[in-house]
């Protein structure tokens, strides 16, 4: 039996492997992503702000705010290939980005 957070694999094949797992709270066994500098966990649902990882975007800049979203799961990072650059099982979230119409 499998306990803990939800595992991003290249290959996914067990339940806890999916974005069903990742996507909810009760399946973390306790373990949580933080907002940077606090203690208060993220949870799937949540609103946030962000800065993508497209170093075209103009939120990479001073000028323009971070983009708007809604987290939508966390996981560990167990992929061979990652578009980031932290050590393998580092915690990531999916963010659902909105789109903002004037």
């Amino acid at each position: 039996m499998f306990f803990g957070m939800a595992r991003f694999v290249d290959s996914p094949k067990e339940l806890w492997e999916s974005i069903a797992w990742a996507s909810s709270i009760r399946c973390s066994s306790g373990q949580y992503a933080y907002y940077p500098n606090t203690t208060e966990p993220v949870f799937p649902s949540d609103l946030v702000r962000f800065k993508c990882n497209d170093t075209q975007c103009l939120c990479q800049t001073m000028t323009q705010k971070p983009h708007l979203g809604q987290i939508v799961a966390f996981r560990r990072d167990f992929r061979i290939y990652r578009e980031h650059s932290s050590p393998e099982g580092s915690i990531i979230l999916k963010v659902q980005r909105f789109q903002l119409i004037n």
